[in-house]
């Protein structure tokens, strides 16, 4: 995702978490309708940290949970077919209504996009923030540049204010072969 329309996704996001209706988004970020700003939002809940947004992710998410809801009550109910003239067709052989299978079907297609914007909206679809290093040099020197990439990257969650932050990484261990084996857990590196 390019950087200007992921800055432009958490600003919809922060409009969103402070009341603005969509509507309103996509005319103030020059969006093309209201459909458009809902995406976008969804992907700036993904990207951004903060209370205002985590409130809205929240909203946002109970929005899409009794969508999920409705959505299921379909697919369990009964659905009959409805002749032209409204009447109900009813089997030959049994005398039951005719099933008509097409909601159910359509309630799906529904559902699985009402997922695919739960996921977009939780981040598990969202780009994700990685860093990585090349370091040379002695171990020791190996050793002081990740404890200070550690230091830094706590410092930088916590004035993030992320109360989803990941727990403190443990010292690196003495021996550890290279950064890389030890950063991602597989001592074949």
């Amino acid at each position: 995702m390019q950087e200007d329309r992921a800055r432009l996704c958490i600003r919809a996001a922060e409009m969103r978490s402070k009341g603005r209706t969509y509507v309103q988004i996509a005319e103030a970020l020059g969006l093309d309708n209201a459909i458009a700003a809902k995406r976008c939002t969804e992907v700036g809940y993904g990207l951004a940290p903060g209370d205002d947004l985590r409130t809205g992710r929240r909203r946002a998410a109970e929005e899409l949970d009794m969508m999920r809801r409705k959505l299921w009550d379909v697919i369990d109910g009964k659905h009959y077919k409805v002749a032209a003239n409204g009447t109900v067709p009813l089997n030959p052989h049994t005398g039951e209504p005719l099933e008509d299978p097409d909601a159910v079907v359509a309630a799906i297609r529904a559902l699985a996009e009402v997922n695919k914007h739960y996921r977009t909206l939780l981040g598990t679809d969202a780009p994700k923030l990685s860093a990585s290093m090349i370091a040379t040099g002695s171990l020791e020197d190996i050793r002081a540049q990740i404890e200070e990439t550690r230091r830094e990257l706590e410092r930088a969650e916590r004035e993030a204010g992320d109360g989803d932050a990941l727990p403190a990484l443990p010292p690196v261990p003495d021996g550890a072969p290279h950064a890389g084996a030890y950063a991602g857990g597989d001592e074949r590196l």
